[in-house]
């Protein structure tokens, strides 16, 4: 893959070359509303569309009306599955003492 057509790819379909062999990359993540004061975690492809539709209120009754919201703590994965474990890890109280103490949130 060129240099010129990675940079162009959108996140969600950012890709690692490794003889031949093409990965997607899945991102789990935290935002932060400094309005609400609350955080959001959740898993996507595509890091950036999925916070700018954060932004503009067009997913889900929970982060709408709440932003501007802010991109906390990513982490990537290889595999959905791997994202989706992890994303459930980060949601119980231990997964929210580890953000607490990484991100001062």
């Amino acid at each position: 893959m060129s240099l010129v057509r990675f940079l162009e790819a959108p996140l969600a379909k950012v890709l690692t070359e490794t003889s031949g062999l093409f990965f997607e990359m899945y991102f789990v993540y935290v935002l932060y509303s400094e309005k609400a004061k609350c955080k959001y975690t959740g898993y996507t492809e595509d890091l950036m569309r999925r916070l700018s539709e954060h932004n503009q209120g067009l997913l889900g009754k929970f982060t709408k009306g709440k932003g501007p919201w802010v991109l906390i703590h990513q982490e990537e994965f290889t595999t959905k599955k791997e994202a989706i474990i992890r994303e459930k890890e980060l949601k119980t109280g231990k997964g929210r003492d580890f953000i607490k103490q990484k991100t001062g949130y």
